[in-house]
């Protein structure tokens, strides 16, 4: 956690519901916790979590401005 608390934004990924996006925000509520869940019961390609951790970091540049 203490590496993590150093950072604004964390990104998880991870498959089925986000356990462990709950669990970080349930452990660190001031943390803004991105996700990138897939329910297909398959594995992650790996273009889909560029595209979505690229989607996220427009975002977040867009909420600066």
């Amino acid at each position: 956690m203490e590496v993590l608390s150093r950072y604004r934004t964390i990104i998880v990924a991870e498959l089925n519901n986000g356990q462990f996006a709950a669990y970080l925000q349930a452990h660190m509520p001031q943390a803004h916790i991105r996700r990138v869940n897939k329910i297909q019961g398959q594995p992650f390609l790996v273009h889909e979590i560029v595209e979505s951790v690229a989607q996220i970091i427009d975002e977040e540049k867009e909420e600066k401005k």
